[in-house]
């Protein structure tokens, strides 16, 4: 769905040195433009404009809205993909609220395009997949949600387990599952694409974890509420569970790697 341009200043002094040189050595195409994403005041919809800058030009070249859905309940934005002068970001929204009865849990995929053709950038935008996940929703649900490059990682505190689902292909395997029945109470992941779903202590024990590696295996699990930092983004304490169970200084947590892993 294309949307309309609105380049609002174009620039008359080209000849600025430090401007194209600064351009010169940009990474991408769209390297001068960032976007905006607002919610709705009832969740149902994200909506975005484009802005900054191209050589040439600058102001706000194109905006758009997802949904609507029942809720959203998480969302995140891939990296780049660069095709000559076309850089397309994949966006996924987590609907928790989807469905006749507003309980369903549906993963949307979007394509977010900017072709940039200087002194003009065209912004367009697509649902590329829409897939069911078998996970406990609903308006009051929390959703937690992390992307390592290759995987997306859903979970809600409605929910025994989580999901895996695959970029590619969008195969959803699920994950997890304690013998006292915790419920998902973070998803995090950090800068080298490692992530750990942590459950909760819904029965008054301290929860457990399952680690995951770059490529999507398992590298771990163990008791105890972890969770990883990642390097650009800070995570509120309210976004993560505690060791619910003793002081975990008394306590050392279980952690088990798998066999193939070294101990360090």
């Amino acid at each position: 769905m294309p949307t309309a341009l609105r380049s609002f200043r174009v620039l008359l002094a080209l000849s600025t040195p430090c401007i194209f040189s600064s351009l010169a050595l940009a990474a991408l195409p769209d390297a001068g433009l960032y976007t905006n994403y607002y919610l709705s005041s009832d969740y149902s919809s994200l909506s975005f404009f484009v802005c900054g800058s191209v050589p040439g030009s600058d102001g706000c070249y194109g905006s758009g809205s997802f949904g609507p859905f029942g809720q959203i309940g998480a969302m995140v934005a891939g990296q780049g993909k660069v095709a000559g002068s076309v850089v397309t970001y994949d966006v996924y929204i987590v609907d928790v609220a989807g469905g006749a009865k507003n309980n369903e849990v549906i993963l949307y995929s979007y394509a977010l395009t900017n072709t940039v053709d200087p002194p003009y950038d065209t912004v367009t935008y697509e649902l590329i997949k829409k897939v069911s996940l078998p996970l406990t929703g609903g308006k009051a649900v929390r959703c937690s949600l992390a992307d390592n490059g290759k995987f997306l990682f859903v979970g809600t505190d409605k929910s025994t387990s989580a999901v895996e689902v695959a970029k590619e292909g969008y195969t959803v395997s699920t994950i997890g599952g304690f013998s006292n029945n915790p419920t998902v109470a973070s998803i995090t992941t950090d800068n080298r694409g490692y992530v750990i779903v942590s459950f909760g202590a819904d029965s008054g024990g301290p929860g457990g974890n399952v680690d995951f590696g770059p490529d999507g295996s398992s590298v771990g699990d163990g008791g105890g509420a972890t969770f990883l930092l990642p390097t650009t983004q800070g995570i509120s304490s309210k976004d993560v569970p505690t060791y619910l169970g003793s002081d975990p200084a008394a306590v050392p947590l279980a952690i088990h790697l798998r066999p193939d892993i070294a101990t360090p």
